[in-house]
């Protein structure tokens, strides 16, 4: 199995951020900048970032992965280096019936729909939180402490907030024939907004944050459930109808 030197796991980190934030390249100057700048750290971004990258390249194929470094790219023709399909053929893909082109922005789409980036950072011990499938993460369930330092709030997030795994249960466990849904009131972005838009969901806490214990263990199945953004805040508002009380009431639609 590859492993990852301390500054190879410093780049997995910062690549993470990338698709976290749905950025689709970076440059390899721009990003020497920002490892650079965390870390002070400079890498060459002719030479040795481009062999870095590779071993990153050869660990997302050994753990079965999208290559995450193909999001890292030249300034002018905006994709991977030589290098990235080298790798390709050193791994034995077959790259002669595509142009490195067509197989950049095939990795690019394997990288922004894989489901489960948070498996690559708990590998690698990365303290990053990678969202659930594409769900989106509100504030309604953070617990909020006001902070009058610089006129700003600062938000905690308790650590059984942050288990992305029991979010992927709840999502894996309401999905039907691989789309989710809301649970109260069915919509699904997907089929209205287009496939681009499949399975953007927020997930709601049945039982609320402020009712249970910081030693409370989260399960997917039982304590969290997928919502739309407006079943999500009505269910967050002050006429508090239960989630039954909903259901009920769009059944009777």
């Amino acid at each position: 199995m590859i492993k990852l030197t301390e500054v190879e796991i410093e780049i997995v980190y910062e690549l993470l951020l990338l698709v976290r934030e749905s950025k689709t390249y970076i440059t390899y100057k721009d990003l020497c900048d920002k490892i650079y700048k965390r870390r002070n750290i400079q890498l060459n971004p002719h030479t040795e970032l481009p062999k870095r990258l590779g071993e990153i390249g050869k660990l997302c194929n050994e753990l079965n992965l999208p290559m995450i470094n193909a999001i890292v790219v030249n300034q002018t023709m905006k994709r991977p280096g030589d290098g990235f399909m080298n790798l390709l053929r050193q791994l034995g893909r077959d790259v002669e019936k595509k142009s490195s082109n067509e197989l950049f922005e095939e990795e690019k789409k394997n990288i922004r729909e894989y489901p489960n980036w948070q498996y690559l950072a708990d590998y690698l011990h990365i303290d990053i939180e990678m969202s659930a499938r594409g769900e989106i993460i509100y504030p309604y369930d953070i617990n909020e402490k006001e902070s009058f330092e610089g006129a700003k709030k600062r938000v905690e997030v308790n650590s059984y907030e942050r288990n992305a795994y029991e979010r992927n249960k709840c999502i894996d466990y309401y999905s039907q024939n691989g789309r989710i849904c809301c649970q109260i009131c069915g919509f699904d972005f997907g089929k209205f907004y287009g496939e681009q838009y499949k399975n953007l969901i927020e997930v709601h806490h049945i039982k609320p944050i402020s009712e249970i214990g910081r030693n409370y263990k989260i399960d997917g199945t039982r304590d969290l459930i997928p919502l739309c953004p407006n079943c999500h805040m009505v269910v967050h508002s002050k006429n508090a109808e239960s989630i039954e009380e909903l259901k009920k009431r769009f059944n009777k639609l």
